[in-house]
């Protein structure tokens, strides 16, 4: 399995396991480039980035590595329901964090679909925002021994 199918597996795992959240299921889900994902207006998204690729106990030969380590992030972004007119409602903000809360357990569950033959490591849960009318939490998981490509 490749880095970019990894990504797409757990980001088609999210999805699943975000419908059972108490925040309900996403509307827009995708494997993001870049260094980051962008708190973007459109509510309920998840998404999984390839945030490094490591390379693990160099080869010989060629000197190209054996296995590579691929770190990614998932994310859940949910709509903030913000007036700036007013202070927010301290029970909509408990309900917000309850859902945060199962957001990031449905991340948990999702990590579950990496193939038994790769070990993983999980990190911890981050809560991101409120930015403008969105928040939600990124939740990091290291993928070992990813196998390398070839030498030529």
């Amino acid at each position: 399995m490749d880095p970019y199918e990894l990504a797409a597996t757990l980001r088609d795992e999210l999805v699943v396991q975000l419908e059972q959240s108490l925040a309900g299921p996403v509307r827009l889900a995708t494997v993001h480039p870049g260094d980051m994902v962008p708190a973007y207006t459109s509510c309920a998204m998840a998404a999984v980035r390839i945030a490094a690729i490591t390379p693990q106990d160099p080869g010989l030969g060629c000197g190209a590595p054996s296995s590579w380590d691929v770190t990614l992030d998932l994310v859940v972004n949910r709509c903030y329901p913000n007036d700036p007119s007013r202070t927010p409602d301290m029970d909509v903000l408990a309900d917000l964090a309850r859902e945060g809360v199962s957001d990031a357990e449905a991340m948990m569950r999702a990590m579950c679909v990496v193939p038994d033959d790769y070990r993983w490591t999980p990190g911890a849960w981050r809560p991101v925002g409120p930015q403008g009318d969105v928040y939600g939490g990124v939740m990091q998981v290291i993928v070992h021994d990813l196998d390398a490509p070839c030498c030529p």
